[in-house]
């Protein structure tokens, strides 16, 4: 296997373990983490389902149904526009804002762990590549 192959691979599978960590930090809360990164996308502001399919890397009916739970929970708004039924924006609503404070926490607390024997020039560093990396990928696609 060549150099690029094996990173690749190495890539996916830390994202992997870490997205299994993540996702059991958020258990006690109900939440997924598709839930929970839908929710913190919303907090920075209003947004689409294609903008979230983009943020999630999935295919809008995937979107549909993680919405759909986060509708069913109260977690957040699904507005209608009024001149194209098929645009909708979705937005938190208050019991929503207080869950993306909670999910923020749990999340901080298990990525820390789970980077914790990096130092922090380390870790800098370790972003600055990853940045590189996506950049690379992003110009091949």
């Amino acid at each position: 296997m060549n150099d690029a192959l094996a990173m690749c691979q190495l890539l996916k599978s830390v994202a992997c373990v870490t997205e299994k960590t993540l996702s059991s930090a958020l258990q006690p809360l109900g939440i997924t983490y598709c839930q929970a990164t839908v929710l913190r996308r919303l907090s920075k502001g209003s947004v689409n389902m294609s903008a979230l399919a983009e943020t999630l890397c999935c295919n809008k009916s995937n979107v549909t149904q993680i919405v759909h739970g986060l509708l069913r929970k109260k977690l957040l708004t699904k507005i209608v526009s009024p001149q194209d039924r098929r645009q909708v924006s979705l937005s938190l609503t208050a019991e929503g804002e207080q869950a993306v404070k909670s999910i923020d926490v749990s999340l901080r607390d298990v990525a820390t762990h789970c980077f914790c024997k990096l130092s922090a020039a380390e870790k800098k560093q370790f972003c600055a590549l990853l940045d590189g990396c996506l950049a690379s990928c992003a110009e091949a696609h």
